[in-house]
């Protein structure tokens, strides 16, 4: 019954020797059971990483203490691995007494596969909202202070137009504010430029996050 069960079954007695392996365990892993039959499990069919937990898995079984929907990696012929969820299980003779561990196993090696891809989408969703949104604060921060230097710009602009009525005599009031303005101006074009930049990053950083709202704007095109 064991040998010819759907599932891949495989067990081991106390001293951790394989000394059951079924059709479908041989199935999944390319190893008959004559292959396997007298060898440590844990040593020679289990990854390296999943080792101490595999046999403290085993060994907890062989004191009572059974474990369920553990996953682990069985190697297979050609050193790959297939994905096993195991039922751990002791196994006693008539008298009870503990004769090693039966292991009932489900291949979940598509299934694992599947729900890592979506584990490594999410992270990578997750991290591109996360940048997309630092970015977004930046370009806010960034053009605060651009907008803050346009707004000097223009006080600079009013300064001088102010001092220009009230002296109109003195030269150097009439010669200030060709020189100021032709600077304040340049600033201005500068930060306006950079101001429309970083508009339009904060545009695309938005259309990475899924928050950015298309602007409707009516243009004459003429006759």
């Amino acid at each position: 019954m064991i040998d010819s069960a759907n599932a891949p079954i495989f067990g081991v007695d106390t001293n951790g020797m394989v000394n059951v392996w079924n059709q479908c365990a041989s199935s999944l892993t390319g190893f008959a059971a004559s292959d396997v039959f007298g060898r440590r499990l844990v040593d020679e069919f289990v990854t390296s990483e999943f080792r101490d937990s595999v046999d403290e898995v085993l060994r907890n079984a062989m004191i009572g203490i059974e474990t369920a929907n553990y996953e682990f990696p069985l190697l297979t012929t050609g050193d790959h691995v297939v994905e096993v969820l195991l039922n751990a299980t002791t196994r006693r003779d008539a008298q009870g007494k503990v004769i090693g561990v039966v292991g009932i196993g489900q291949d979940i090696t598509e299934a694992r596969a599947k729900r890592d891809a979506e584990m490594k989408q999410r992270a990578a969703e997750a991290a591109t909202a996360a940048q997309a949104t630092i970015s977004a604060h930046v370009y806010h921060e960034i053009r605060n202070v651009v907008g803050a230097v346009l707004a000097l710009a223009d006080r600079a602009t009013e300064a001088v137009d102010l001092a220009l009525i009230e002296d109109e005599s003195e030269l150097g009031l009439k010669e200030l504010p060709t020189r100021v303005r032709e600077l304040t101006d340049h600033q201005r074009l500068v930060c306006q430029h950079a101001v429309d930049t970083l508009n339009d990053m904060l545009d695309v950083a938005k259309m990475e996050n899924g928050t950015y709202t298309p602007k409707h704007d009516v243009i004459e095109l003429g006759e």
